[in-house]
């Protein structure tokens, strides 16, 4: 989201110049940073970010990796080769920018003058949000807001776009009418990605705070769930295996651990909220 602000994405990589480009000027401030490679899209399918042509790798040994939580790549300054990591760990990152500027040049010949040549040129750049000893620290490709107010996140996987209110704690019918009043629901959650990514807002606006409503409810004195924006009950992970039927739902944990569970809650306490919307 940062490097689209600036009219740009990630770095994409298409041959070992633009790599040793990167490799040269990024340990000024950093060791290791993310690029826009990913397979959040398809699995195992690598792609970049802004669209171009997946035409040069220069993956570790070993790597990719492949898995659930690896879809996302970053890059080694000691020696270029590249890691597939978990979308969610906090790295630094390079934008690329289409320079569209025109340079003019003017050549001394008798026979003609040369002007008015639009260059288009790729201008690697390294842009910072926040000062961390002498490094950035910034999700990848999963931007989080911090509030509503500032707009939606899109998570390719799901198709689905997602928000975080913490301005104020509410109850889990306020919260569910506050999703519904800007176009969503409390969030529904069918994987251990989309619980990953859930709680990367949750430590994104402080983890310290509180935990958030899920739209996930009890019918039937909880003999069934349903979610709130009327997605099947496909996945459900339970904080410390316990069910306590009749209540409202939040996700829980500590926040060192890397996935979060359901915990029943009394509808009325106050809480985070996270929205979601197709």
């Amino acid at each position: 989201m940062i490097c689209q602000k600036n009219g740009g994405h990630l770095a994409s990589i298409h041959d070992a110049f633009t790599n040793v480009i990167i490799g040269q000027n990024a340990p000024v401030y950093f060791h290791r940073l993310w690029i826009g490679a990913n397979s959040l899209t398809t699995k195992n399918v690598w792609e970049w970010t802004d669209g171009s042509n997946f035409d040069f790798i220069d993956w570790r040994k070993g790597e990719p990796k492949n898995t659930s939580d690896s879809m996302c790549a970053s890059v080694f300054m000691n020696d270029g080769y590249w890691s597939a990591e978990s979308c969610f760990t906090y790295k630094p990152f390079v934008c690329e920018i289409l320079n569209t500027d025109t340079i003019t040049t003017t050549m001394k010949t008798t026979a003609k003058t040369l002007s008015s040549i639009t260059a288009k040129t790729t201008i690697t750049s390294v842009r910072t949000t926040s000062t961390v000893t002498d490094a950035t620290y910034s999700p990848p490709s999963l931007p989080v807001v911090q509030n509503c107010d500032s707009g939606w996140t899109y998570f390719a996987p799901t198709n689905s776009f997602y928000c975080g209110n913490y301005s104020s704690y509410l109850t889990w019918s306020e919260s569910e009418k506050y999703c519904n009043s800007i176009g969503g629901h409390l969030t529904s959650v069918h994987s251990d990605l989309e619980n990953r990514l859930i709680l990367a807002f949750v430590k994104y606006m402080g983890c310290g705070g509180q935990a958030p409503w899920l739209g996930l409810y009890p019918v039937d004195n909880g003999t069934t769930y349903q979610w709130t924006d009327g997605s099947n009950f496909d996945y459900q992970k339970w904080y410390n295996s316990y069910i306590n039927a009749g209540t409202c739902i939040i996700l829980n944990g500590f926040c060192t651990d890397d996935i979060w569970g359901f915990e029943n809650m009394d509808c009325s306490q106050l809480w985070g909220v996270i929205c979601k919307k197709a």
